[in-house]
């Protein structure tokens, strides 16, 4: 079913291309954001991710010391976008043979973690959290073909092919934080953007992960909670999608 919003891009798509050629209609549509977009995923039920206090010596040698808990939130999949001829599959746009390329991806979420902290000089601030949410984009292994990651019981039909920090906690803050993480296509983030992740808790820009993005391709939502005693709860969250029609 096409979404009201992808019908009014596609009737001012058809407008333009009957006076201009169409790569030029691409970049119009592109500029003026003029996308298809929808909720691809949501989750209104608190999560809890507990770092506790038993040391799982098992994994000493990994972030957290061995004291972390890493739970999947919620699983939103990018519109599965069918390609009109082979030989132009991914091209996107109406230059192409593909009605749809991701362009834009929205994270609604509200968050917060334990509220309380052993470090006063980084209360209330980003720096050094040690309870966050990361996304990750899972991707169907076709026939015969190598993956990347493997997913242990999913290995044989998923793999991972990126992943990202999208937003830390505020730290020692008790109350829910209500965020918008927005990238874009267009918008890479710099090679050490530190300044940014300790400021605002995540990366402004990350256009190299929507480019990823495929039709079809999975975004795992993961709360994450590291060293003793920390915890990360989210009370809600939701991803929006916007592609080229």
């Amino acid at each position: 079913m096409i979404s009201a919003a992808e019908k009014d891009a596609r009737a001012v798509a058809a407008i333009l291309a009957s006076k201009l050629p169409a790569e030029l209609v691409s970049e119009i549509l592109d500029y003026a954001e003029y996308f298809g977009h929808q909720i691809i995923g949501i989750n209104e039920r608190p999560g809890r991710a507990n770092a506790g206090w038993g040391l799982k010596y098992e994994e000493m040698g990994k972030e957290g010391g061995g004291y972390s808990d890493i739970i999947v939130y919620l699983i939103a999949q990018i519109p599965d976008f069918m390609a009109l001829h082979k030989d132009t599959a991914g091209r996107g746009g109406l230059g192409g043979g593909r009605p749809g390329r991701v362009r834009k991806i929205v994270f609604r979420l509200g968050c917060r973690d334990q509220g309380w902290s052993n470090h006063p000089e980084v209360e209330m601030t980003y720096q050094w959290g040690r309870s966050r949410i990361d996304v990750e984009i899972w991707r169907k292994r076709e026939t015969g073909a190598g993956g990347g990651d493997d997913g242990g019981e999913e290995a044989d039909e998923m793999y991972k092919v990126g992943e990202s920090l999208l937003q830390r906690n505020k730290v020692a803050r008790a109350d829910v934080l209500e965020y918008e993480v927005s990238w874009r296509w267009d918008q890479d983030k710099p090679e050490d953007d530190t300044e940014d992740v300790d400021l605002v808790g995540r990366h402004e820009k990350n256009g190299q992960f929507v480019r990823e993005l495929r039709g079809g391709d999975e975004i795992r939502i993961f709360m994450k909670a590291f060293y003793s005693g920390w915890e990360c709860r989210i009370e809600r969250c939701e991803v929006e999608c916007f592609w080229a029609i």
